[in-house]
């Protein structure tokens, strides 16, 4: 292959430009170049060929080094740049998992994702079954080393894997039904996602790899419980997490340490073009440390990050709370503006902030805000009160100016130069709080996800229902999900009134259901009924007028069980026959058997017994009765006993009258009802 190289400015005299690669996998021609004061603008040609390795089977990494001096140019100013070169190994076998020879291990689905567990170190080397060493790993049939370029060392080993990258978008409600439940693939008995990592108060076994999301997005992530490491991983140290979405979060019951993307930051990680957040966005029920993006945050860095996700609980921020103990955590160009409640944590050391919880006040905030009207605080540790902005504040700007004036000045990709590869915002209208461009981000995915202030629109409920539910009394129903409506400005509030008895709305699933938006319990009325709940629902704005409300309606009904009879009274003639129809009144927890029989042999039954399911017990079936005749000249009655079985169903019952016309009757018949008055 080729590239050309030119000079950027014109020399004083002649340049030499040495062209060099760190290894042996390529090979260069021409070797140097000569430009002059009068050809330093014409681009050069510069051809690299790739050497075989032998059948090594690795794919391999150069760096072609372009190195300039005289002229003016020096090797310590801009006189250097360099050209990396992938060589695809032409003996290579087996699936390739790194395909654009970047040395992160692709990921594009959920199963993947969990495998990250078993290799926090990213080389592509796990001595876990389920990694790849079967066909039905989650990385089946690999190439050597993964697929990652080899970087060039002598022995050649398949070292060059240094993390993991993200595909494809990545929904952890793996049944798509909306709620988090046994359905789905990490529901773990009700405890949810388990951390990627593990880390406890004062130790922890960390990811310490590369996470690229390339602007995709993992969504539905639940916790119930845990302590000191929970989020997407329990702990980073020395990682480096970048260009990344987290949406539509809820970690509930975690007794400490918990965040969307970590429960702790360590050891000089760095989190880069982060955002938290979604409709349903919560970190709640924990004692201290956790945050909108991570737990705790020493030693590490959080960059051009931002979230909107609400956190309830003692000593909370907004992005994180500080590790403590002269562990800094750097906070820059970045922004919070999700629900901050609670009250101070760590015996009262660490008070709740708009942007990080601050305990002993090693927090160091540059360029770096919170939103005072949704958040509802006032202060924030390691930034000065007047970081904390109203929502028009930072809606306001649309490029970058004013309170982001500096917000394109940061180095992002760690190149050491601030260029065109690090702007990182789209500052949207002057209604919209910045989104994130960089590196994949697609700022109207983050619009339309409503991390972001829009013109006051107003949730809608158009096209969107909830079946009619029909339930036994006394029976607990299966959890349903109350679904979110669509439109409106940030993440929505609920109310839902008209529940039976019994049945309670837990909204954020930090109450008796253990998940946000759900409806659960045991219907306690005393009669059938048929109740129509109203679902209201109202977004992040100030705006609380019933026109920037939706609402849904939907019946449920509830049910006494019992077996029902129709008609409950036959008369019949002696020889002849009639039906009646049986049905529940309710839905059973199983099948259950109807035994259908006379008290006498005055009539016969066409069937002995019916059987109902939890699909068709509302479906009537027919009992065909036939009157037998006799020699006498009396009319005669039976009881027909329905008597139900199993399925919530024991000992209730139904009975059908029949009386029977005797055809040789002679003379008035004074009982023409046959009812014996």
């Amino acid at each position: 292959g080729t590239y050309t190289v030119a000079l950027e400015s014109p020399p004083t005299g002649n340049v030499t430009v040495t062209i060099t690669s760190d290894n042996a996998a390529v090979s260069r021609s021409p070797g140097t170049l000569t430009f002059t004061t009068t050809n330093w603008a014409t681009a050069r040609t510069v051809t690299v060929t790739p050497v075989d390795d032998n059948a090594d089977g690795h794919d391999e990494l150069a760096l072609v080094t372009n190195e300039a001096t005289g002229g003016g140019y020096a090797t310590s100013t801009v006189a250097s740049r360099t050209v990396r070169v992938t060589v695809a190994d032409d003996e290579q076998t087996g699936t390739d998992y790194d395909a654009d020879d970047d040395g992160l291990i692709e990921i594009s689905g959920h199963a993947q994702l969990n495998a990250v567990r078993w290799d926090l170190d990213g080389n592509g080397v796990s001595l876990n079954a389920a990694y790849s060493s079967t066909a039905t790993s989650s990385f089946p049939n690999p190439a050597a080393g993964m697929g990652c370029p080899d970087g060039g060392d002598s022995n050649q080993t398949p070292d060059g894997c240094k993390g993991y990258e993200l595909t494809a978008d990545i929904d952890l409600d793996t049944d798509g039904d909306g709620m988090a439940n046994s359905d789905d693939v990490y529901w773990n008995g009700g405890a949810g996602w388990d951390s990627i990592g593990d880390a406890t108060e004062y130790a922890e076994t960390p990811f310490t790899a590369t996470f690229r999301g390339n602007g995709h997005a993992i969504s539905n992530l639940y916790t119930d419980g845990g302590s000191w490491g929970v989020g997407l991983f329990a702990a980073l140290a020395g990682a480096r997490v970048e260009s990344l979405g987290i949406l539509n979060v809820s970690i509930n019951n975690a007794s400490s340490g918990a965040g969307p993307l970590a429960g702790k930051l360590l050891g000089g990680s760095a989190v880069v073009g982060v955002y938290t957040g979604g409709a349903v966005g919560s970190v709640g029920g924990a004692t201290f440390d956790y945050g909108g993006l991570a737990g705790t945050c020493g030693s590490s860095r959080i960059v051009a990050s931002y979230s909107s996700v609400s956190v309830d609980g003692a000593g909370s921020g907004g992005l994180s709370r500080n590790g403590g103990g002269g562990w800094t955590c750097a906070i820059g160009a970045s922004y919070a503006y999700g629900r901050v409640s609670g009250t101070a944590g760590h015996g009262g050391f660490t008070d709740p902030g708009g942007l990080m919880a601050n305990r002993f006040a090693s927090v160091s905030a540059t360029d770096s805000y919170w939103d005072r009207q949704t958040t509802g605080r006032t202060t924030s540790g390691g930034s000065p009160n007047s970081d904390g902005k109203t929502t028009a504040e930072l809606q306001g700007p649309v490029s970058a100016a004013g309170i982001y004036a500096q917000w394109d000045d940061y180095d992002l990709d760690g190149d050491g130069r601030v260029d065109a590869d690090d702007d990182a915002w789209h500052f949207g209208q002057s209604n919209q709080y910045p989104a994130l461009k960089w590196l994949g981000h697609s700022p109207s995915t983050q619009f339309a996800a409503r991390l972001s202030g829009q013109t006051d629109t107003a949730p809608s409920y158009a096209g969107i229902s909830v079946s009619a539910k029909t339930y036994a009394f006394g029976t607990a129903i299966q959890p349903f999900r109350i679904p979110a409506p669509t439109g409106g400005n940030g993440a929505y509030d609920y109310a839902v009134t008209g529940l039976p008895y019994g049945l309670v709305f837990d909204e954020d699933g930090t109450g008796a259901c253990g998940a946000a938006r759900t409806v659960c319990g045991t219907p306690r009325t005393t009669e059938t009924t048929t109740a129509t709940v109203t679902v209201t629902a109202g977004d992040a704005d100030a705006n609380r007028a019933p026109s920037d409300r939706a609402t849904l309606t939907f019946a449920i009904t509830v049910r006494r069980q019992g077996v029902l009879v129709s008609p409950q009274r036959l008369a019949l003639t002696e020889g002849g026959g009639g039906s009646y129809t049986v049905v529940l009144g309710a839905p059973p927890t199983g099948n259950v058997t109807v035994a259908v029989s006379s008290d006498n042999g005055a009539v016969t039954v066409g069937a002995t017994t019916l059987t109902f399911t939890t699909q068709n017990w509302n479906t009537a079936r027919t009992v065909t009765v036939t009157a037998q005749g006799d020699a006498d000249a009396v009319d005669e009655a039976a009881a027909i006993a329905n008597a139900a079985s199993d399925g919530g169903y024991n000992g209730v019952s139904a009975s059908v009258r029949v009386v029977v016309d005797d055809d040789e009757a002679t003379g008035t018949d004074y009982d023409v009802d046959n009812d014996g008055l």
